[in-house]
């Protein structure tokens, strides 16, 4: 799979994963809203957030969502190294460039040198 796919297949992943987890945010929140309609409770913000007050939906919930969140993580590994690939050929290419370039003014050297010798015998 040549770079450019892998990048693209890369911020195709990375969309989904960003549009999943806000899918899973108001999924959350939606939960959350109707545990709190259905159920009166006295808690602090803290204490409502412990896992021990959370109904088994909830927790499942809170699991998918963390298991959503290391496969979005997952995929977000794979885009920067498919990036770090990109950038690694394209570095490899100016290095290649460079080096040609030198041996074109190493050539160059050559000739102007031997041009001066030409020169120096015909003026005498």
């Amino acid at each position: 799979m040549n770079a450019s796919k892998k990048i693209a297949d890369a911020k195709v992943a990375k969309d989904f994963q960003a549009v999943l987890k806000k899918f899973q945010k108001a999924q959350r929140l939606a939960a959350e809203r109707e545990t709190a309609y259905t159920e009166p409770h006295f808690y602090t913000a803290n204490e409502a957030d412990a896992n021990s007050g959370k109904t088994p939906e909830q927790r499942a919930l809170l699991v998918e969502f963390r298991r959503q969140e290391v496969l979005f993580l997952d995929n977000e590994i794979v885009f920067n190294e498919a990036i770090i690939e990109e950038r690694e050929h394209g570095i490899q290419a100016i290095q290649q460039q460079i080096g040609e370039v030198n041996e074109i003014f190493k050539d160059l050297a050559v000739l102007v040198h031997e041009q001066g010798t030409m020169i120096g015998l015909v003026v005498i």
